[in-house]
């Protein structure tokens, strides 16, 4: 993959090796919301993803269609708000919190990596 530029928090955007239009997104919950909107709103079909691990936890990156270009997907996802993103962002991070310090037995409600590693509760899933 070719060098990212961070457009928006925790969204990066860049081309993969080849040269497909590639957006990497923090945690699981902000790509799921990501992919609604670029599919639902925008109309930018993606082909295929992929998941890593690193310091801060999930990365989801996103492979668009060869006929989108940089500039289409840039702006599309510029046309969100950063307080908007933070505030997803932060929302799973406070519940994944909550769910920890509460220490239930039942099903956690969040779908993410994140809060599995935190809570060890079993997490339904996603429907």
């Amino acid at each position: 993959m070719g060098p990212m530029k961070k457009i928006l928090p925790h969204i990066e955007i860049g081309h993969d090796e080849y040269g497909a239009v590639a957006v990497s997104v923090e945690d699981y919950e902000l790509f799921d919301f990501i992919s609604d909107y670029v599919t639902e709103q925008c109309n930018l079909d993606w082909e295929d993803k992929t998941q890593k691990e690193n310091e801060q936890g999930e990365v989801h990156t996103m492979y668009f269609s060869k006929k989108h270009s940089i500039k289409d997907v840039e702006g599309a996802l510029l046309k969100l708000s950063p307080t908007e993103i933070d505030d997803i962002y932060m929302h799973l991070i406070t519940n994944m919190l909550h769910c920890n310090q509460q220490h239930l037995t039942s099903s956690c409600y969040l779908t993410s990596g994140h809060c599995h590693l935190l809570c060890k509760k079993p997490h339904k899933s996603r429907q």
